[in-house]
């Protein structure tokens, strides 16, 4: 068998890194590309409420240990906290309300 060459005799087994390091660098374009097209959106952060409390003109409805209401300090009868809401909110374009509760209620 003299016509036989042994394929083992000429392999190499050293590992090509250029190709690897070449999709490196494609990859590293791509993402800098892409950080560049990046877009931001402005948004409208409220300002800080001051000295931990709701803003001024805000409606706080307070859930009192003894089972009572309070709107921004004025106590509510039971049968009147409906009306009463719905005649803070119908003027006010934003509805929103803080709810306050004791920490006596179970």
């Amino acid at each position: 068998m003299a016509g036989m060459i042994s394929s083992t005799a000429g392999a190499n087994a050293e590992p090509n890194v250029i190709p690897m390091i070449d999709v490196l660098l494609v990859m590293l374009i791509i993402f800098m590309l892409l950080s560049a097209v990046r877009q931001v959106t402005p948004i409208q952060v409220p300002a800080p409420l001051v000295s931990g409390g709701p803003q001024t003109g805000a409606i706080v409805l307070e859930l009192r240990a003894d089972g009572t209401y309070a709107i921004n300090g004025r106590p509510v009868p039971d049968a009147a906290l409906e009306t009463t809401v719905e005649a803070i909110y119908a003027a006010r374009p934003a509805k929103l309300m803080f709810i306050r509760a004791s920490s006596d209620l179970t």
